[in-house]
């Protein structure tokens, strides 16, 4: 009897070591976790997709998506899912496979500027990271401190640079009127190295609670709000928008004059408020069109705009 419960209790130990790792993703998720898992080697980790316990299913949850770490259960909502594009999808597969394959926890840090300072970003126990994806700078970065959170903010990054920090090489000024619409369709900044596009707004009567400046397919908005201005930038091509930046700033606050200026230094591109940095981009998103245009004011405003080129 004894050499019989002997056998039987080995029988079941080599029947429980042989069962492997449990998955069930579904078929639509698969190359998202393949490509993590691609991600993640190539930044020096030992990832094995065979070696993984993961599910990934859809459903109806309260949140975007849902880790469950005591079993690496993955459930990414239907109704969200159905009504995001990419790479916004590919942002939640990988917050989520942030939590059941690497262990990270929610980080609600930002990025001295108040970009996202990670895809690990969450409010309200929910995915909170939708900006910046538009670019292979913020991407790429967004990716190394994925798997590695003791990843330093990126050397192209650049904390509030004095706007007078130029040295300014000509000057010329494009517009100066009285208006509630302007568009130039002839400013050809293919000749010029590095340049500033300075757009000044006299806003006397502080009617106006929106403004736009579209420079090709970026676009910068202004939205005046209680405490200061809310600051977006957007990328917009033939099928899709992707909202580069998005934060409200106290520090900037309607005054009558707003001053919106965008540097292109090299390769990247700097966007200011009234002389405080906000925000960087690589050049290449830059349409080659170069019509500026604004939006619809309400009112007439006094609107200056100069094109400086600088060093």
């Amino acid at each position: 009897m004894i050499r019989i419960l002997s056998i039987l209790s080995f029988t079941l130990l080599m029947i429980n070591c042989s069962i492997g790792p449990s998955q069930n993703i579904e078929p639509r998720f698969q190359k998202y976790v393949e490509d993590f898992i691609s991600e993640a080697n190539r930044r020096g980790m030992n990832l094995a997709l065979e070696d993984i316990d993961i599910s990934i299913m859809l459903g109806d949850i309260d949140a975007s998506g849902n880790c469950n770490l005591r079993n690496n259960d993955v459930t990414i909502d239907e109704d969200t899912w159905s009504n995001i594009q990419e790479p916004y999808k590919t942002a939640l597969i990988y917050h989520e496979l942030g939590h059941c394959i690497l262990d990270r926890r929610h980080l609600l840090e930002q990025m001295p500027n108040g970009e996202c300072k990670s895809l690990m970003r969450a409010t309200d126990e929910s995915f909170a990271c939708w900006v910046n994806f538009g670019s292979s700078l913020w991407w790429d970065y967004y990716l190394d401190e994925l798997f590695d959170p003791n990843l330093e903010n990126p050397n192209w990054y650049i904390v509030q640079e004095d706007y007078s920090s130029m040295n300014i090489l000509n000057e010329e000024l494009k517009v100066n009127e009285v208006t509630s619409y302007f568009k130039l369709d002839s400013l050809n900044l293919s000749t010029i190295e590095n340049y500033n596009l300075d757009l000044e707004i006299n806003n006397n009567n502080l009617s106006e609670e929106f403004f736009k400046l579209s420079i090709g397919n970026l676009s910068i908005e202004l939205r005046v709000i209680e405490n200061g201005i809310k600051q977006k930038v957007i990328l917009q091509s033939s099928n899709t928008t992707l909202i580069m930046h998005q934060t409200e700033s106290e520090t900037l606050t309607a005054i009558e004059n707003i001053s919106l200026s965008i540097r292109k230094k090299d390769n990247l591109i700097h966007f200011y408020i009234n002389e405080l940095h906000f925000h960087t981009v690589e050049l290449e998103l830059w349409d080659k069109q170069n019509s500026i245009k604004s939006n619809n004011f309400k009112s007439p405003l006094e609107i200056k705009f100069r094109l400086l080129e600088i060093e």
